[in-house]
């Protein structure tokens, strides 16, 4: 028959518990880190040797730096899955502790009701009406250059009286343009 707890004394016991898979798990992932860097180590060694090896032992000792190589790699592996493994277990530990406790929270009995006084400005409540609409400025005319009047230099006096508007009309369109 099993012995019943506290609620405290179930949170130590699932705190122990959990302490104690965490330690196996710390415990798995530095045997695998163990085994990973004495892996790396017979790779580099391996491959050292085949660098200084003759022409006939460079094919043997190539092929097992790389099968060092390959087992460094599944070490690596076996280290990150313990890693993992490790924190599956924190996981699992941490949803058992959870389920094994009744947590319901009515978040309606936690919600409060606010009472308004009322509005003291009756005045205010009525909508002021919306502001009618400032209306753009005309866009601005270009006027016709005066006609030129004289004989001699006419085409000159033309082009002056033709930049004389563009200037004009230039400086009106700007002050349109700032007013709109």
């Amino acid at each position: 028959m099993a012995r019943r707890r506290g609620l405290f004394a179930e949170l130590q016991h699932q705190a122990k518990v959990a302490e104690q898979r965490q330690q196996a798990a710390m415990r798995q992932q530095a045997q695998a880190a163990k085994r990973a860097e004495s892996a790396q180590r017979a790779a580099e060694r391996a491959r050292m040797a085949a660098d200084r090896a003759s022409e006939q032992d460079r094919k043997r000792l190539e092929r097992e730096a790389a099968l060092a190589y390959a087992a460094a790699r599944v070490a690596e592996a076996e280290e990150l899955t313990s890693d993992l493994n490790g924190k599956f277990a924190e996981l699992d530990d941490v949803l058992a502790g959870t389920l094994s406790v009744d947590d319901f929270v009515d978040l309606e009995s936690l919600r409060a009701v606010v009472v308004h006084p009322p509005f003291p400005h009756v005045d205010l409540q009525i909508p002021i009406p919306a502001p009618t609409p400032i209306p753009d400025p005309s866009l601005p005319v270009k006027r016709e250059p005066e006609p030129v009047k004289g004989l001699f230099g006419r085409k000159q006096k033309q082009e002056q009286a033709v930049a004389a508007v563009e200037e004009q009309y230039a400086v009106d369109y700007a002050i349109w343009e700032a007013a709109r």
